[in-house]
């Protein structure tokens, strides 16, 4: 299976999004996030388990390996689900920055027709200020 999504915001200043692809067989997925910042992809991947519960952080751990290879220091991803509020389904991220005692929540929405957007998005929203890429 091969998900991907093409580009949402090339022509500012913020990192997008450009792909999230996906990849599994019986034995294994891999999941590989692309990003976009300042006429520059950065890619990221994780591989783990094929279980479509441990999915979401596959994805999670490729966006911050993508923002790694943009020159961010290091974060971790601890966890990955959804939760619904106001009939709405939420991707929610647990990020890891070992500056701190807590880790760093992210949310977004999750779009219908991709998981693995949502859950790109919201490992972006949880360390949003806490890095710079503003060479």
């Amino acid at each position: 299976m091969t998900a991907s999504v093409t580009s949402l915001r090339t022509d500012t200043g913020r990192t997008a999004i450009d792909r999230v692809d996906e990849s599994t067989n019986h034995d294994s997925a891999t999941v590989t996030v692309i990003l976009h910042w300042d006429g520059s992809d950065h890619v990221g991947e994780a591989a783990g388990p094929p279980s479509a519960t441990l999915r979401p952080l596959l994805v999670a751990r490729a966006t911050l390996k993508a923002l790694s290879s943009a020159g961010t220091r290091e974060f971790e991803a601890i966890e990955a689900s959804t939760t619904e509020t106001a009939e709405v389904l939420v991707a929610v991220v647990a990020v890891d920055d070992p500056l701190l005692t807590n880790p760093l929540i992210g949310t977004a929405v999750m779009p219908d027709d991709n998981s693995q957007l949502g859950f790109a998005r919201a490992t972006l929203d949880a360390i949003n200020r806490r890095i710079d890429l503003s060479r």
